[in-house]
Order: structure tokens, then C-alpha cells, then sequence
């Protein structure tokens, strides 16, 4: 809804997600970290259609937890950082990456780096 927020319409999200976290980008872009679960559990970053809700996958995040697990995203000086849980043998560590999602003009993607 615009201001005076009255006035909302909703959409479904297409694929189904859990644990979503949302950050707009600078160029307006709506950039969503979350768990799937399509064939298997998995966590990726996404980019939203508002007018949809239609999720397009930009990468999955290197995480190695079997569980739906929140993850995190920044804007920090211009750049889009994600933090993410890894086990490792019964504990779990936080690691933060720094990425590159895919521009507006459709440029491949970097990996993480």
C-alpha cells in the first residue's frame, strides 16, 4: 500500500518460503534471503516481484544446516552482505559474506566471495 497505507493488496509468494528476510536494494530492487524446500531443504537469496510475488533464485547460500534457519542481510557502504549458520561437528558457526546480486540490466552474477 502507498501512504496513507490504507489501501493494501496481497500476493501469494510463488515458490512457498520459510524464515524470509528482506532488504530493498539502493536501485529499488527487493532482494529476499530464505529456506526452500523443493526436493530438499535449501537456503537462497532470491529477488521479489512485488507486483507478483514471484521469487527468481540468485544463488543458493553456503550453508551446510538441515534445518529452515534464519538468515541475515545488510546493506553496508553500497554492498549487500548476508550472514549465515555453518555446523561444524555439534556446534554452529556465523559467517558473513559479502555479494553481488544480479543488476537490474541482467549481468551474470558473481559467486560469493
Amino acid at each position: 500500500s502507498k501512504a496513507p497505507f490504507k489501501d493494501w493488496k496481497w500476493n501469494d509468494v510463488v515458490p512457498a518460503i520459510r524464515k524470509p528476510n528482506l532488504q530493498q536494494l539502493p536501485d529499488g530492487r527487493l532482494i529476499v534471503s530464505a529456506a526452500i524446500d523443493q526436493g530438499g531443504l535449501r537456503h537462497a537469496l532470491f529477488e521479489l516481484d512485488a507486483n507478483t510475488g514471484n521469487l527468481r533464485e540468485l544463488r543458493r547460500i553456503p550453508t551446510n544446516v538441515t534445518e529452515p534457519t534464519r538468515t541475515g542481510l545488510t546493506l553496508h557502504k553500497g554492498e549487500l552482505w548476508v550472514a549465515f549458520r555453518v555446523k561444524s561437528g555439534n556446534s554452529y558457526t556465523v559467517r558473513a559474506e559479502r555479494i553481488n546480486p544480479r543488476p537490474a540490466d541482467g549481468k551474470p552474477v558473481a559467486d560469493f566471495e
